[in-house]
């Protein structure tokens, strides 16, 4: 292996691992509401939480991957982004006051560090977001260990307040809006992204605080491996790498199997206390096959990207959107538990995959746009 491959590997395994460690901050919080409010606020922050991700992926869409659409070259983060998530750790760490106004600091904190996570990813340096895992994951330990109010709110805004710092660029940047053809990227991300908001509510309001507070804490869990989907997501929307398709999948088996594994040994159980009780063996089964089969979407969905048919990636999302909600309500109303939910979801995955396929067939593999879809 030659040093420019090991390098290349490093810093992908560097900033997959780093964004895991990240996803475990809405997993923090959870926990940490659960023993400081009980389950009724702990519902209601779940709910936040999930909004709180919706606005960081339309954020980061804005930011980080309408730049690349059509093969264009990536942007720095706006300074402002960060001013604002920076705000909303001081928001958050007010919490420790009994403030109400903290619960607003997530909508601030989540979307940026998120947007500053996807940034990370493009511009690869594996030993800087190991440090910025490791600080998240220190963060996270000391919420789950102390149980408390200060670790809760101080704790968490301060780790990712450091993260935020460690990440930021050397200089001042502006903030620029999609123009043409990038518009269809956040359009899009918009649409898609409506699925768990939309999900969470449903559960809260149709199955209770329990439900939502489970649900949450599945999708929360899953998410650690959604760094891989997601660093595929990004690999893929610049070039198309045999090299990394390989990494991802094997990192998502590994990840997939570790979950399950730490479920039977209780090992979740232990870490995040009573609020854990609320989620099942079977409910993370189905939602690690969900997130599984979210890896065969994103090839056929980068590829549309890539080659800038932005308007069929719209097309489809409609329709796969529209079969996430409807399975959401059909399962809430008709089954009633949160495995319902969940398998709705991978059923409604696997359909997005066949579509997404046939699109990029039909529309992909055309002249010059077949082109881009050669093996970098």
């Amino acid at each position: 292996m030659t040093l420019g491959i090991r390098v290349k590997l490093a810093d992908s395994l560097g900033s997959i691992v780093s964004a895991g460690l990240a996803a475990v901050i809405p997993i923090g919080v959870l926990s940490g509401a659960g023993s400081v409010y009980g389950l009724e606020r702990t519902g209601v922050i779940s709910v936040c939480l999930a909004l709180a991700a919706y606005l960081a992926q339309v954020l980061t869409s804005v930011c980080v991957e309408a730049p690349l659409y059509g093969g264009g070259d990536r942007a720095d983060i706006p300074t402002v982004v960060f001013a604002g998530g920076f705000l909303g750790c001081v928001l958050w760490g007010f919490g420790v006051t009994g403030s109400g106004v903290a619960v607003a600091g997530l909508f601030l904190m989540i979307p940026a560090l998120e947007c500053a996570r996807a940034s990370a990813v493009l511009q690869g340096g594996w030993r800087r977001e190991l440090i910025v895992g490791a600080l998240l994951a220190a963060g996270v330990a000391w919420t789950l260990i102390s149980q408390g109010p200060v670790a809760l709110h101080v704790g968490v805004a301060a780790t990712v307040a450091a993260a935020m710092v460690i990440r930021m660029p050397e200089h001042w940047t502006g903030f620029v809006l999609p123009r043409g053809g990038q518009w269809w990227v956040v359009f899009e991300t918009a649409l898609v992204g409506s699925v768990q908001p939309v999900a969470m509510s449903v559960a809260y309001g149709g199955l209770g605080a329990g439900a939502a507070t489970g649900l949450k804490f599945v999708l929360s869990v899953t998410n650690i491996i959604s760094p891989v989907l997601y660093f595929l997501r990004l690999r893929l929307l610049s070039r198309r790498s045999v090299r990394d398709i390989a990494l991802a999948c094997v990192l998502l088996v590994l990840g997939c199997s570790a979950i399950l594994v730490a479920q039977t040994l209780g090992v979740f159980g232990l870490m995040f206390g009573p609020a854990w009780s609320a989620v099942s063996l079977g409910m993370l089964i189905v939602g690690v096959i969900w997130k599984g089969l979210s890896a065969g979407t994103t090839m056929p969905f980068a590829a549309l990207r890539r080659s800038g048919d932005g308007a069929v990636v719209i097309a489809v999302r409609l329709v796969v959107t529209a079969l996430f909600i409807a399975a959401s309500l059909i399962a809430v109303d008709a089954v009633g538990t949160v495995v319902g939910v969940l398998i709705g979801f991978a059923i409604s995955e696997a359909l997005s995959w066949i579509l997404f396929e046939v699109a990029a067939r039909r529309f992909v593999d055309r002249g010059p746009a077949s082109r881009r879809e050669e093996p970098a």
